[in-house]
């Protein structure tokens, strides 16, 4: 049962984490636009 529990916290930190690296890298693209706009 606790070994159970343990893989579903895992889980979660890995989905996490994957979403915080989905929002990072929308957040760098965001800002090269952003820094490609300010060129023009």
């Amino acid at each position: 049962m606790k070994k159970n529990q343990r893989d579903k916290k895992q889980k979660n930190q890995k989905r996490i984490r994957d979403k915080r690296r989905k929002y990072l890298s929308a957040d760098a693209m965001f800002a090269k636009l952003k820094d490609i706009f300010s060129k023009i």
